[in-house]
């Protein structure tokens, strides 16, 4: 398993949209490195928005497929496969999440999955591995397998080392308790995040929603 350089215990806070501001701007500086492949600042921009967007599992976007991506003319629909555990089974369910292409984060997904249907129509999987040879300054992509979870990851880090894959979730959750602080939020992420039991939701919102609850301070006198 990669290492998570930085504290997950000490964090406090979801990710702020000046933190994930600056992640996507140094996608576009890796994008412009020379003797490098413009393709990797292009793919991880989009890995970023994605996470960004659904709060999906890393194992989630890894299996993507290009062909879970279908784009008309407002709105973006990405459909995962959610493994799901039973006592004797594993089932995979598909679940869709529909963007409207009048998000700005939207474009980025647009343009990467176009043009990798151009590009690369032989390709499986959105994500693919890859091999870089800079003596030979080659990039070929991997038709039948994807990313990692670790690879997935060392993205994530490479722009922000105090980030993780998981964190997307919880700045989601977040997200929604400050659109919703009634009493049905929990169940509205459970949904979005496509969660088996509200009690998850109950405990994703406990650790990273303090920031959008104000708590009072109470003193208790003790007779």
């Amino acid at each position: 398993m990669t290492n998570v350089t930085g504290s997950r215990r000490n964090r406090k806070t979801v990710i702020s949209p000046e933190e994930f501001n600056q992640m996507l701007k140094k996608t576009f500086e890796e994008q412009k490195r020379p003797n490098y492949p413009f393709y990797y600042g292009f793919r991880d921009r989009c890995i970023l928005c994605i996470f960004r967007l659904t709060g999906k599992r890393v194992s989630e976007v890894a299996r993507l497929e290009v062909s879970d991506v279908e784009i008309d003319d407002e709105n973006l629909t990405i459909t995962f496969t959610v493994s799901k555990k039973r006592k004797t089974q594993k089932l995979l369910l598909r679940r869709s999440k529909v963007i409207p292409l009048s998000n700005p984060l939207a474009k980025y997904i647009v343009e990467y999955v176009k043009w990798m249907r151009e590009n690369f129509p032989e390709i499986k999987y959105l994500f693919p591995r890859t091999h870089f040879s800079p003596y030979y300054d080659t990039l070929s992509l991997d038709p039948d397998r994807h990313l990692t979870r670790q690879q997935i990851l060392r993205i994530i880090q490479k722009y922000n080392p105090n980030a993780w894959c998981h964190l997307f979730r919880e700045t989601v959750a977040s997200d929604i308790i400050k659109k919703d602080e009634s009493i049905f939020a929990p169940w509205k992420v459970r949904r979005r995040l496509d969660l088996e039991r509200v009690e998850t939701a109950l405990r994703y919102l406990d650790r990273f929603a303090r920031d959008v609850i104000k708590e009072t301070e109470v003193k208790e006198k003790i007779e």
